[in-house]
C-alpha cells in the first residue's frame, strides 16, 4: 500500500539498509540513492515522516523495482545538478532509463503508477521546459481505467493517493499547459474519500484538495482567455461571446472560492513532522484560495467592480460619519476566514447592465482613477496574502508547494507612481509612503523565499520563477500598468513546473 495507518509513536524517517548495494568507492549509483533517502525524499513532500509515502513506500519498494531505483537516482542528480554539474547528464540518463523500463511493462501495477508520478512530476528538473504532460495524461488514462472496472468502495487508499497527486499535478499544469494538451481529471466530489482519509493530509495537496482543483479551474480558464486575447486582432461577435462565456465562469469559480470551508486544526491528523505543522497546511490552503482569486479579479476585473462599491461611492461614505468609530479594514484579518462577501464594503449586486444599447463613454480621467482604486485593492490583498505565507518559516517542508503562489502573487506588488508633480518641494528627502515600503519589503520576501529555494529545491524550474518574478517587475517599475505575469511567462516561452 502507498498510503498507511500509523500511531504517533512511527512517524519518524525509518533508518535504511543500504547493504544490499554495491558499494564500490566512489559509485555514483549509491551515492543518489543516499541522497535520495537523506534529501530529495523530504522535498517531495509538503511533510517528512513514515506518513510521506515518497520515503517509507519508495523505502519499500525500490529494491525490487529497477524503474523505481533510476527514478529515484534521477531525482537526486537532479537536485545536486547546480554544484555538481557532471550529474546533469548522469541524471537525464538514468531517467531515460526509467522511462525505458516502464514502457516495456505490460501491465502497469502500483508500483509502476508511482514511479511514472514521480517521473512526470520531476520532469522540469532536468528540463526546465519539459512539464510532463505526456506523463500525466497517461496515469491520467491509467486511473480512468482502473476506476471504470472498479466499484469506488473497492478502490482503495492507493486509488486515492493517485487521485489526490493528479489534483496538485493538473493545478501546476493548467496555469502552464495549454487546456487542450492536458486530459481533465474528475471533479473533486467526485473523487470522493474514506472516512479516515479524509482528515489526513496529502503530500501535495495537504489538506486543501478542493481548493486546488477549483484553482486548477482558474487556471485553465485564465491561460485560455489570455492566449485567446492575443491571438484577436480584429473584433468580431464570436469573440465577445467567449468572452461573455468566461467572465460568466470566472463569476462562478469565484463564488467556489469564496464558498469554500477548510477543516479545523484539530479535525486534521498531524503528519508527523516538527517541520511542518498542521496549522502550516491550513495557511497554505487559505494562500491557496487567495491566489486563485487575485488571478480572477486581475483578468475579469468585473468581478471586483461588483465586489467593491466605487471610491467615490467609499469616500462619500467616510465622509457622513467623520467622527465615528475607526474605518473597518476593508482587508480580510489574519485571524479569521476569507469572507469577502462579508465585509464592510463589498457588494453582491449583480452585473450592472446598460441602460441603452449605445452606453455613453466614461471621462478618460473618472476611468483612470477608477482603475488605480482597483488596481490599488489587489496590491493591498496581495500583500495581505503573501503575509500569510510570511508566517510560514522557510524551513516547513511546505515550501516545495510554495513556488507557484509565490509568482502568481508578483504582479500585483507594484509600488505607487509619485510624479514630479506629487513630490513637495519643501522636504529634506524624497518622499516615501508606508505602503511603498511594504510592497518593497514585500518583494524582498518573494526573492529571498525563490533564492533560498534554489539551494534546497531542484534549481532549474525555481530560476525560471526567479527570472520571470525579475521581468514582471522590471515592466511594472518602467512604468507599464498592465503587466501580468501569465502574459510575461507566455510571450518568453518560460512556462516551467512551479512546484
Amino acid at each position: 500500500m502507498i498510503i498507511r495507518t500509523y500511531s504517533s509513536s512511527h512517524l519518524k524517517p525509518p533508518l535504511h539498509d543500504f547493504t544490499s548495494i554495491p558499494q564500490t568507492l566512489n559509485n555514483p549509483s549509491w551515492t543518489l540513492i543516499e541522497y535520495y533517502f537523506k534529501e530529495v525524499a523530504a522535498l517531495f513532500s509538503s511533510y517528512d515522516s513514515q506518513m510521506n509515502p515518497f520515503r517509507s513506500t519508495v523505502s519499500r519498494l525500490w529494491g525490487s523495482s529497477l524503474a523505481m531505483c533510476k527514478t529515484m537516482q534521477s531525482m537526486a542528480a537532479a537536485t545536486l545538478v547546480n554544484d555538481f554539474p557532471e550529474f546533469g547528464p548522469l541524471g537525464q540518463r538514468m531517467r531515460n532509463e526509467a522511462v525505458e523500463i516502464i514502457s516495456k511493462e505490460t501491465t502497469m501495477d502500483d508500483k509502476s503508477l508511482l514511479a511514472l508520478l514521480m517521473l512526470g512530476q520531476t520532469a522540469s528538473w532536468h528540463d526546465s521546459k519539459d512539464l510532463g504532460v505526456s506523463f500525466f495524461n497517461l496515469l491520467r488514462k491509467h486511473l480512468d481505467v482502473k476506476a471504470a472496472e472498479t466499484p469506488s468502495h473497492n478502490r482503495g487508499n492507493n486509488h486515492q493517493f493517485f487521485e489526490e497527486a493528479l489534483i496538485y499535478w493538473e493545478m501546476l499544469l493548467s496555469f502552464v499547459a495549454d487546456d487542450s494538451a492536458v486530459l481533465s481529471g474528475k471533479s473533486a466530489a467526485e473523487i470522493g474519500e474514506s472516512v479516515v482519509l479524509q482528515r489526513v493530509p496529502h503530500p501535495w495537496t495537504g489538506i486543501a484538495r478542493d481548493t486546488q482543483f477549483t484553482v486548477q479551474e482558474v487556471g485553465r480558464l485564465i491561460r485560455a482567455e489570455r492566449k485567446r486575447v492575443r491571438a484577436t486582432n480584429f473584433t468580431s461577435q464570436a469573440d465577445i461571446d467567449r468572452a461573455q462565456m468566461a467572465i460568466t465562469r470566472a463569476r462562478e469559480l469565484e463564488e467556489r472560492l469564496l464558498d469554500l470551508a477548510h477543516p479545523t486544526e484539530g479535525e486534521i491528523v498531524s503528519p508527523g513532522d516538527d517541520e511542518t505543522p498542521v496549522w502550516h497546511l491550513l495557511t497554505m490552503a487559505e494562500v491557496y484560495r487567495c491566489t486563485g482569486l487575485l488571478q480572477l479579479y486581475r483578468v475579469f476585473p468585473d468581478l471586483l467592480r461588483r465586489r467593491l462599491p466605487s471610491n467615490q461611492t467609499l469616500s462619500s461614505q467616510t465622509d457622513q460619519q467623520p467622527s465615528a468609530t475607526a474605518p473597518r479594514d476593508p482587508f480580510f484579518s489574519l485571524d479569521t476566514d476569507l469572507n469577502l462577501e462579508s465585509m464592510a464594503w463589498f457588494s453582491d449586486s449583480p452585473f450592472p447592465q446598460p441602460e441603452s444599447n449605445v452606453p455613453s463613454e466614461p471621462a478618460a480621467s473618472s476611468t483612470t482613477h477608477s482603475d488605480s482604486y482597483y488596481s490599488s485593492w489587489l496590491t493591498e490583498f496581495a500583500l495581505t496574502t503573501l503575509s500569510r505565507l510570511k508566517t510560514i518559516p522557510l524551513e516547513s517542508r511546505t515550501r516545495c508547494l510554495q513556488p507557484f503562489l509565490l509568482v502568481a502573487s508578483s504582479s500585483e506588488l507594484r509600488l505607487p507612481r509619485v510624479t514630479p508633480s506629487e513630490i513637495p518641494l519643501d522636504v529634506d528627502g524624497p518622499h516615501l509612503s508606508s505602503h511603498a515600503i511594504e510592497v518593497s519589503r514585500t518583494r524582498r520576501f518573494v526573492l529571498g523565499r525563490l533564492t533560498s529555494f534554489m539551494h534546497v529545491l531542484p534549481p532549474k524550474p525555481i530560476s525560471v520563477c526567479l527570472q520571470l518574478v525579475q521581468e514582471v517587475w522590471r515592466r511594472m517599475d518602467a512604468g507599464d500598468s498592465n503587466v501580468y505575469w501569465m502574459d510575461i511567462m507566455i510571450e518568453k516561452g518560460w512556462e516551467t513546473t512551479m512546484g
